[in-house]
């Protein structure tokens, strides 16, 4: 990581790499105030949204349960 607010991110990352926090929980991380590692937030969720993207029999498992729970009467 290269630039002038890279030790920002580093911190981040390397905070989630000793604890072990996978990436899935870094989409959902609150940040105290907007900062440029809010990147690393919205990497974790668009890393997130391909990997469903790229997963075809859950995108058509979950719209099936969906379409059933929409319909349930």
């Amino acid at each position: 990581i290269l630039g002038a607010e890279a030790g920002e991110l580093i911190n981040l990352i390397a905070l989630a790499i000793s604890q072990k926090i996978k990436v899935k929980h870094l989409a959902n991380l609150s940040l105290a105030y907007p900062s440029f590692s809010e990147i690393l937030e919205r990497t974790a969720r668009e890393w997130s949204k391909q990997k469903l993207n790229s997963n075809i029999a859950l995108q058509e498992f979950l719209e099936g349960f969906f379409h059933f729970r929409r319909n349930w009467n």
